[in-house]
């Protein structure tokens, strides 16, 4: 009766310590969706902003007006549309690191960049400007851009 009565002690000790262990589980899955809804969010907010900004065309004459350096107005709507794409891409690439985005869409959307990127303007801009994003995406995206 005592070994008994030890043997369900046990399991029962057992079984509070794997109910531990999946509560921390799913308390860290919790926190990366988290992570990832608040990321998300902030790109979006990052990126609503440069849409708004391109899309003014009076806004658009005004800042190229202050900043000649910037070219004209479809050079610099130009830009932003690029700075769009790659906060978008660096979005992506953080939901694929986090487990949002599984292998297979991963790889459709890193042909997409490598395909918009090839584009000599999109590589020199992205040269210009990378310093601008994580360095864990920039070292992807560099790594993307120097396969053949």
């Amino acid at each position: 009766m005592r070994r008994l009565r030890e043997g369900a002690e046990f399991v029962g000790i057992f079984a509070v310590v794997l109910g531990l262990l999946f509560v921390g589980f799913e308390l860290r899955q919790n926190q990366l969706a988290l992570q990832a809804q608040t990321r998300a969010t902030l790109i979006q907010i990052d990126i609503e902003s440069i849409r708004s900004h391109r899309l003014d065309e009076q806004l658009m004459q005004d800042t190229v007006n202050r900043d000649p350096r910037l070219g004209s107005v479809e050079e610099l709507r130009n830009n932003l549309w690029i700075r769009e794409v790659a906060r978008t891409a660096e979005n992506h690439f953080y939901q694929y690191r986090i487990g949002t985005f599984d292998e297979r869409e991963f790889q459709g959307v890193r042909i997409l960049w490598k395909n918009m990127f090839s584009n000599p303007e999109y590589r020199s801009w992205w040269t210009a400007h990378k310093a601008e994003f994580s360095l864990d995406f920039q070292d992807e995206f560099d790594a993307l851009l120097s396969e053949d």
